[in-house]
């Protein structure tokens, strides 16, 4: 085994914490990456004249505004069949569903 010393460095270091970020960020790309794969050009033309660039001061603001948009009941949460109606009416037609759940996997 590990010895206890060598252990307490690790956790002295945040070795596992940094270890688990990097996992997180690699999930996270990979998302992305699928995404990108399935969606087109024009996809993402649509999707960044809503809400911009994440580096845009008014990114988060536009995002709220977007959500509150999608949220027509006011409950504070967006189910898929919502999600996917509101990306619809947006001019994404050919997200679905499927699509969606298949990126949270």
């Amino acid at each position: 085994g590990i010895p206890c010393f060598l252990l307490f460095i690790l956790y002295q270091y945040k070795v596992p914490r940094m270890a688990q970020d990097k996992v997180n960020t690699a999930l996270l790309d990979a998302m992305i990456i699928r995404f990108k794969k399935m969606t087109s050009t024009k996809e993402s033309e649509v999707i960044s004249k809503i809400i911009g660039n994440m580096t845009d001061p008014l990114f988060e603001k536009r995002v709220l505004l977007l959500f509150e948009r999608i949220d027509t009941e006011g409950t504070g949460e967006i189910n898929m069949v919502t999600f996917v109606q509101a990306l619809k009416d947006m001019g994404l037609n050919k997200v679905t569903e499927k699509t969606m759940r298949q990126l949270n996997k």
